[in-house]
């Protein structure tokens, strides 16, 4: 199944701002949170460890 690119002109301007400010804040985020997994592993700081990193790696290959 191939899957529709978004548009950057589809969204509205407040999400496309969240995007943006979120997109610069990610990789820094997922460095930290997987030193804390590393150091206080629970089940919470593991899944959002993942979640950040899911994050990370759709906005290097321009997912979002």
């Amino acid at each position: 199944m191939k899957q529709r690119k978004l548009l950057p002109y589809s969204r509205s301007p407040w999400l496309q701002r969240f995007f943006s400010s979120f997109r610069t804040y990610v990789v820094p985020l997922t460095v930290f949170q997987g030193f804390r997994t590393l150091f206080f592993p629970s089940f919470v700081d593991i899944t959002l460890f993942f979640i950040l990193l899911a994050f990370a790696i759709s906005f290097r290959s321009n997912k979002f």
